[in-house]
């Protein structure tokens, strides 16, 4: 995989980012920091689970918040930063 342009990152920082996980997960929050080994910083990030079928025919999401996070570069399958043009 070829390194994220620096000036794209720069240009991301403060905006809101939408990661998914390798387990299913998809965290959102504000981009705030991507390190040497690009790992995600963000902050104000709530984390969002599919809670599945439970049974009863019934599926849907479960959310909670988390605060400031550090996403590890090996368990991010997407991310996407909706940027004003």
């Amino acid at each position: 995989r070829a390194a994220p342009d620096m000036q794209e990152v720069r240009q991301m920082l403060d905006s809101p980012l939408r990661v998914g996980l390798t387990d299913g997960r998809i965290i959102v929050g504000r981009f705030a920091c991507l390190d040497k080994q690009r790992n995600i910083l963000l902050t104000e990030a709530r984390e969002s689970r599919s809670n599945g079928d439970g049974g009863d025919g019934s599926s849907g999401r479960r959310e909670r918040h988390l605060g400031t996070v550090l996403v590890p570069r090996q368990w991010v399958t997407t991310c996407h930063c909706p940027l004003a043009s």
